[in-house]
């Protein structure tokens, strides 16, 4: 049998390397162990954070809400309380700054109101039995006019609230939900209705009759010019104008002060005045609270009866 030999430094040489190895390969295992539990310090820290600003914020909207809430019950109880409420103001709306809801919030609050039968009543254009109102349908294409909005958006209306299938105007019946407008948002939906038109209209029309889904009675003591105009077609933008500064220095209090209006003494004035109301009755409150950047905003109509308020819309975001 040969016997091999090998000097004593082969061994040596042989046995650092596999010792060097497995010191580094320890290294590279207490530093992948490290990163990973750094990782998951990180990530633990991160949903920490996460969890704490959406508790945070879920905190912030529920105190907006109730001081929201708190808005729109001080607005229903302060129009309430006033009775006879001839207008909010010339303007038709008031703005009222709330500055101390509670010790415990620390937001704004900012209430609009507004009359709402100060505009259009578009229901009215289609009678409650489903056939069309041929005095309120011209009354709005007067109210388009004045708006600058073709005057094929009245048809498009019509054909969405009437009961019949028969189109008045190209695909006016596509989809149609042939029934009263319920909340003034549904306008989106008829189709033939751009943006741009909606955005003119928005603050000249309403869904809400003065005492009922088709009154077209608006309230003079709050209208918009453009309003006033479409009442008559004899309706001047100057003779619009007298009414506002008449009612700036003293609001009408029955339907017949509008014969003492220059312009409307004679039979114009008469045959308004069963077309025109003196009073608020149904009032558009919007309620605003914000914290930091969290806002909450509630929006609903109320229609004013007696001692009570009776809630026709509802709307919070």
């Amino acid at each position: 049998m040969r016997i091999l030999k090998y000097p004593l430094d082969f061994f040596k040489c042989n046995a650092k390397p596999s010792l060097r190895n497995s010191k580094g390969s320890a290294l590279v295992a207490v530093l992948a162990t490290l990163a990973l539990i750094a990782s998951l310090v990180a990530e633990f820290v991160y949903s920490i954070y996460i969890s704490t600003n959406s508790f945070d914020y879920w905190l912030k909207a529920q105190q907006l809400s109730l001081a929201a809430r708190s808005g729109i019950v001080l607005a229903a109880k302060a129009m309430t309380e006033a009775k006879d409420i001839y207008s909010l103001s010339p303007t038709g709306y008031i703005i009222m700054p709330i500055e101390k809801v509670t010790d415990s919030f620390q937001g704004d609050l900012i209430i609009r109101a507004y009359d709402e039968n100060s505009r259009f009543n578009l229901n009215s254009m289609v009678f409650q039995n489903g056939q069309i109102n041929p005095e309120a349908y011209e009354a709005f294409k007067r109210l388009l006019r004045a708006l600058n909005i073709e005057e094929k958006t009245a048809d498009y209306i019509v054909d969405w609230i009437d009961r019949d299938r028969e189109e008045r105007i190209g695909e006016g019946e596509n989809e149609a939900k042939n029934n009263p407008l319920d909340a003034l948002d549904e306008i989106y939906q008829i189709k033939g209705l751009s943006r741009d038109n909606i955005v003119k209209l928005w603050e000249y029309v309403t869904v809400y009759g003065y005492d009922r889904v088709d009154s077209p009675v608006v309230n003079i003591n709050s209208a918009p010019v453009p309003v006033i105009m479409s009442l008559d077609e004899r309706i001047t933008l100057d003779m619009a104008e007298r009414i506002i500064q008449y009612r700036s220095l003293e609001p009408l209090k029955n339907t017949a002060d509008l014969t003492k209006v220059s312009g409307f003494e004679g039979t114009l004035g008469q045959s308004l005045i069963g077309r025109v109301a003196v009073r608020v009755r149904k009032i558009r409150i919007l309620s605003e609270a914000q914290i930091d950047r969290v806002r909450r905003t509630i929006e609903c109509v109320v229609e004013l009866q007696g001692s009570s308020q009776i809630v026709k819309y509802w709307s919070e975001r």
